[in-house]
């Protein structure tokens, strides 16, 4: 089994400052194969190579789902939609988070990363 983690916006709780996120999300792109993952890393290889500027493409060593914009993540789908994978998603509500899970960052982030695991 081989596991494509991203993550979208923080743990802060702080809500009154600006760079503080309402969520966080998870999600987990999942391949089973040994053949299914080598497409996968095939075609995020093509993308960078394809989608990106050539003085761009040293500093580009991942897709963030975040900052990568809706044409290239087409792309992408396109040269793997073929293959058998699975996509999870978790979205915690920060502003739902028990009061002593705010203090714990650490104890709260492995109890994401186990519920979107027992998920997969």
């Amino acid at each position: 089994m081989y596991i494509y983690l991203d993550e979208s916006g923080n743990l802060g709780f702080d809500f009154s400052k600006k760079e503080t996120t309402d969520f966080f999300v998870v999600t987990l792109l999942i391949t089973k194969t040994f053949m299914v993952n080598r497409h996968i890393q095939k075609a995020i290889e093509r993308t960078i190579k394809t989608k990106f500027p050539k003085k761009k493409r040293a500093s580009v060593f991942e897709l963030k789902g975040s900052k990568t914009n809706i044409e290239i993540k087409k792309y992408f789908y396109k040269l793997v939609e073929k293959y058998d994978f699975e996509i999870f998603t978790l979205v915690l509500n920060k502003r739902k988070v028990y009061n002593y899970l705010e203090e714990d960052k650490e104890r709260l982030y492995n109890y994401i990363a186990s519920v979107t695991n027992k998920n997969a």
